[in-house]
Parts: structure tokens; sequence; C-alpha cells
């Protein structure tokens, strides 16, 4: 994707491979081996050992569209991961135009109530670094996957291939279009497009973490804290866990 590169100014790399274990992997070896201090891209075709969110495998197929982009020198809120879903819902929307886009704290994707995209992040301070993941089921065959995730591709949605060129170029213009209002205010102007879109407001919900909380969820908070309230009234805000029910 070369002439990428000169459609989107603030990524100075692209790195395309056929196969890797992750493209977090790769991301975080470039950092340590060639010392860059710039915005890149890693794309791969297949990944043999996809990373999701807390050591979790990410079906990784021939076909779907697997990316780490790598951050340099931003100092962002914690949210990053939901300002980056945002950004992924807008893209999805823009290109496939159908409302029913749904995005699930903290870090997934829906096309009615099938996952499309799963996205992690972390930082690497030392390297002034921040690398974010992102899986989504483009073209690949999702009809292995096991079916308690109820998977779909776009491809499944449009009925014809998607272009994964064009998918990455339109989320990488959306990406960085809004990344200064974002590092200066974080959430706050994002706010309310996040709980008009966010699957889980107005549900009942069980989220484990280390203790278990149940309560009607009511949005999330600019620092990206999901807040429910409880039996009592009483309001409660999550920063990690693990949904694991929602009515």
């Amino acid at each position: 994707m070369p002439d990428l590169l000169n459609e989107c100014r603030l990524v100075s790399h692209i790195y395309e491979y056929q196969e890797v274990t992750s493209t977090m992997d790769v991301a975080e070896s470039i950092i340590k081996d060639k010392g860059i201090d710039s915005n890149f891209v890693v794309v791969a075709e297949t990944q043999t050992k996809g990373r999701g969110r807390k050591g979790n495998h990410w079906d990784s197929n021939r076909g779907g569209l697997w990316l780490t982009l790598g951050l340099f020198n931003y100092s962002f809120a914690p949210s990053l991961m939901l300002y980056t879903g945002l950004m992924m819902r807008r893209t999805l929307f823009h290109l496939l135009n159908i409302d029913e886009i749904f995005i699930k704290w903290p870090n997934d994707i829906l096309i009615g109530d099938k996952k499309c995209c799963g996205i992690i992040a972390n930082q690497n301070s030392q390297a002034r670094y921040h690398l974010i993941g992102i899986g989504l089921n483009t073209n690949n065959d999702v009809s292995n996957i096991n079916e308690n995730y109820k998977a779909i591709s776009l491809a499944e949605i449009t009925g014809k291939p998607i272009s994964n060129k064009q998918v990455l170029k339109t989320f990488l213009d959306f990406f960085f279009s809004s990344i200064g209002i974002f590092q200066t205010d974080s959430l706050g102007p994002f706010i309310d497009e996040f709980n008009n879109f966010h699957l889980l407001n107005n549900k009942f919900i069980e989220i484990e973490n280390k203790t278990s909380y149940k309560g009607l969820c009511i949005g999330i908070q600019e620092d990206g804290g999901l807040v429910l309230k409880d039996a009592s009234n009483n309001e409660i805000v999550v920063y990690s866990g693990t949904i694991k029910s929602f009515l």
C-alpha cells in the first residue's frame, strides 16, 4: 500500500506481511530494532497468534484486515481504545451506510448483534509509543469461529468483496482528523456520539473484574469509565472488566 502513505501523511511507514504471529508482535519488534520515531502501520494477510483482549486468541484467517497502528509521542487518556472504537464505527457507517453498527464497551464493534471488530491497546512509555491492534472481519470466512462470538464479516453484509485498502485509508482519515481534539479533551467532545451507539446503554449488565458488578448501564464517562446504577440506585463506575451478560 505504498500510495496510501501519500494519502495519509501522518503515517510514515506501512509494513505489509503475508503471515505473522501477530501484527502487535511485529510492531513491538519494529520499535525495538528499528528505533523509528514516527507513526506507522503493520498489516498482515494472516496472523497465527492474533491477540485478543486479556490474552484471548483472535481468529485471523486470510481476507480480513489485521493491523497494528503505532502512535509516536502522544499523551493520551486511558480511553484511547474507546476513541479508536468510535472512529472505526464512523468508518463502517461511512462505507456501509447502515445504522445498526454498535460499540460495545470496552473494545468491540458489532453489526446488529454480531461482532465484526475487536480492538486492543497498550503503551510502551519508554519508547514513547502507543500501539493499537485492530482485527476487522472484512472478507474472511467467519463460519468456523466459535458460535458464542456471533461473528460476521463486512462482505456478508454487502454481498460483495471489501477493499481492505479503502477501509484502512478511511479509518486513518477519521482517526487522525480528530486525534488532536481527543488528545486535548479526552472523550468529552465525543461522549454524546459514543452513547448514541453504545450497545450496553439502558441494558442491565453483569461485568466481572476482580469482583462482579451488576446494574443498569447509563453510559460512559469522559475518562472511559462505564457507569452503572445498582439495585439501590447508587452509581458505580467500572474501568475494566469482561461483560458477562446484558439484557
